[in-house]
Formats: structure tokens, C-alpha cells, sequence
């Protein structure tokens, strides 16, 4: 699994712990519906000021989106 997919599958998780959809998320972090589900997928790796504006959404330290699962 590539990066791209790890930060995805992560995003996911903690949006649907949150109870959001794709759709709140977007505007929370002010992207499209498009971007979100395209990180989501792990067809697009998010700028740095998207995974900071993700992470602060979802409650998630940016270092937990690169990190190993356990």
C-alpha cells in the first residue's frame, strides 16, 4: 500500500468516526467533494496545508497520517 492509500484509508476512518460526510468534510476544510473523495481513494496525495486543515478537522496530529498502523 502506498502512501497515498495509507492517508486515504485514514482520512476515511476518521471522518466516518466524526459522523461527516464527504460533503461536510469538503466545505469544513474548503475543498471540493471531489478532492475529499479522491484523497479518500488515494488517487491524489493532499498539499500539506490540506492534510493540516484535515487533521485539524478530524482531531488527527498530522504525524498520524504518515504513520505505521498498528
Amino acid at each position: 500500500m502506498d502512501l497515498k492509500q495509507k492517508i486515504g484509508l485514514r482520512v476515511r476512518a476518521a471522518r466516518t468516526n466524526r459522523k461527516l460526510t464527504q460533503e461536510q468534510l469538503a466545505e469544513k476544510i474548503d475543498k471540493t467533494v471531489e478532492t475529499v473523495s479522491n484523497i479518500e481513494r488515494g488517487r491524489t496525495l493532499p498539499a500539506l496545508d490540506t492534510l493540516e486543515r484535515l487533521g485539524r478537522v478530524l482531531s488527527i496530529p498530522l504525524r498520524e497520517f504518515f504513520g505505521e498502523e498498528e
